[in-house]
């Protein structure tokens, strides 16, 4: 007869290896998709047409990514990202620092009220908000 913590040990182990199994599914049904667009990525064109998009290259080419990157400008593009993110994220970790200084050793009036709205404001995204025909 097998005692009770062994038949615990053995469930636990039998429940771990089924979340293993899932999880591992999960990760290649996430990772297939990724993993054929990074392969075809290499390939030259006549190659996709004829060998199709599930073959590895025959050769690796980053000529498709220099005319992808050539016809959608992609540098500019970039540097114009930059240009707006870093700004407003190094404005944003300021003012939260201001911010969570103010709440948590501030006295501040209504601090339950603006402690709920910001958390309101993590919870549900400003796109969610706006696009949303029932939120408006």
């Amino acid at each position: 007869m097998i005692s009770t913590n062994k038949q615990y040990k053995i469930l636990r182990y039998t429940q771990n290896a089924a979340i293993l199994i899932i999880l591992s599914v999960f990760f290649i049904c996430i990772l297939f998709p990724i993993l054929i667009i990074l392969f075809n990525s290499f390939k030259h064109e006549e190659e996709f047409y004829t060998r199709g998009p599930f073959a590895f290259p025959a050769a690796i080419s980053l000529e498709s990514i220099k005319t992808a990157a050539g016809y959608i400008q992609f540098y500019k593009r970039i540097l114009n990202s930059l240009l707006l993110s870093i700004p407003t994220t190094i404005l944003a970790t300021i003012l939260s620092m201001l911010n969570g200084y103010a709440l948590g050793i501030g006295k501040v009036k209504g601090k339950s009220f603006f402690l709920i709205f910001f958390l309101i404001g993590i919870i549900f995204s400003v796109q969610l908000i706006f696009t949303t025909p029932a939120l408006r």
